[in-house]
């Protein structure tokens, strides 16, 4: 078969809802400001300490210690299907995976095109917004796990009617408006009209939507992302506010009408103790990398592999390539598979590790792999532990380590790797 890529024409369309989802985080942060009695109204309504919306079945991994913790977040609206006045299938306008280390308090968020092409588990080359249409969140977290090779431990989904509800529930928010911003889409029953202004606006939630979605400075969507970060932070702090304290009873309503998460209540409560302590200055925000091309007549966001390593080990497993060029490390093949411990060698060398000996273990019958930290500083091993996602780590000397060598960690690849 032959395919013909060419490059993608510019397109004036307002159809996505991107950003709404990162009402999601802010509205975590409420969860832990009602304390013990907005988890007895969860509760009440989850049932089972289980939050609505979990697959039947479905088997949920929490991350092993030490772990970061991946939160894929969907925008979801039915919308129409272009060209008609049809709704189509529920699919995502908005995806987005969000990492954060519990201990370190370290986070990224990278943003994933909806025309992103991937390979859908069991539905073959599509666009990554069909995944949910397809198989619902399950099938999203798998996909988006086959993209980035990462675990995707949670998920949360959002209906974006919410949206609004939100910002008018808090009274508005106040943004400086950079430019002025007029779109009508009569097919999606969408209009903006929002006047520029050097000094801040209070825009209630039908303005405040239409910021963050517009795209008709010529920028398109990647034009939109500062918007929406400043959008993000100014609702951050507009919920984190006394303020807001007094709006709880009607935030919960509409947050249990219009979020779905396979976290439990516990889990939302723990985890948003920690994202309040976050510095949201300090989170990076970036889209993931690629190009706008057609193939064969159809539109796609094409990843650049290379780059999109480089960006998912930087922001979403939080390493830094400057500072593990002074760990010295080893790995050894514990499983007796040909190759393992040299392809790791070359991704532990991207991620900018000095790797001064690769060779095998005393035996091939290690069941599970392991790091071995030979110094008394703990942090190079959790440095390691993030770029291989081995987190079983021991302190100590190791009695096939290769004399000739200092070396500050051994990794033994094992048969679970």
């Amino acid at each position: 078969m032959t395919v013909t890529v060419r490059q993608r024409r510019v397109r004036k369309r307002i159809n996505w809802k991107r950003f709404g989802i990162f009402l999601t985080g802010s509205l975590l942060f409420i969860v832990l400001m009602v304390g013990s009695s907005i988890y007895t109204i969860l509760l009440g309504i989850t049932g089972n300490n289980r939050s609505p919306g979990t697959a039947q079945g479905e088997e949920i991994l929490p991350p092993k210690i030490g772990e970061r913790v991946n939160v894929l977040l969907l925008g979801v609206d039915a919308g129409v299907i272009e060209g008609t006045h049809k709704l189509g299938p529920t699919r995502t306008d908005t995806m987005m995976v969000v990492s954060f280390d519990p201990e370190t308090l370290e986070g990224g968020v990278i943003s994933i095109p909806r025309d992103t092409r991937v390979d859908i588990p069991g539905k073959g080359t599509n666009k990554i917004n069909a995944a949910h249409a397809f198989g619902g969140p399950l099938l999203a977290k798998k996909t988006v796990e086959g993209l980035l090779d990462i675990p995707i431990h949670y998920y949360v989904k959002v209906n974006l009617e919410g949206f609004e509800q939100i910002v008018d529930a808090l009274g508005g928010i106040e943004l400086v408006v950079e430019e002025d911003m007029k779109y009508w889409d009569p097919v999606q029953d969408l209009r903006i009209d929002l006047k520029a202004s050097p000094e801040p606006q209070l825009l209630n939630g039908h303005d405040a939507l239409g910021y963050v979605r517009y795209r008709g400075d010529g920028g398109g969507d990647i034009g939109r992302i500062p918007r929406q970060q400043k959008f993000l932070r100014v609702l951050a702090d507009k919920l984190l506010s006394m303020s807001a304290v007094w709006k709880i009873p009607e935030l919960v309503s509409i947050f249990t009408k219009n979020v779905e998460t396979d976290m439990d209540v516990l889990q939302i409560v723990q985890y948003a103790e920690k994202a309040r302590k976050m510095n949201l200055e300090d989170l990076e925000i970036e889209t993931l990398a690629g190009i706008d091309q057609y193939v064969n007549d159809i539109s796609y966001w094409l990843v650049d592999e290379e780059v999109m390593r480089e960006q998912v080990g930087r922001v979403l497993k939080g390493i830094n390539r400057e500072e593990n060029r002074d760990i010295k490390v080893q790995i050894l093949n514990g499983n007796g598979k040909s190759g393992d411990a040299s392809k790791l060698a070359a991704e532990m060398r991207r991620y900018g590790f000095n790797v001064v000996a690769v060779a095998n273990a005393d035996h091939f019958e290690y069941e599970e792999s392991l790091i071995i930290n030979h110094g008394e500083d703990i942090l190079p091993a959790r440095k390691v532990a993030r770029a291989t996602g081995i987190f079983r780590i021991s302190q100590g000397d190791n009695p096939v380590v290769d004399q000739d060598n200092e070396v500050d960690i051994t990794v033994i690849i094992g048969k679970n790797q």
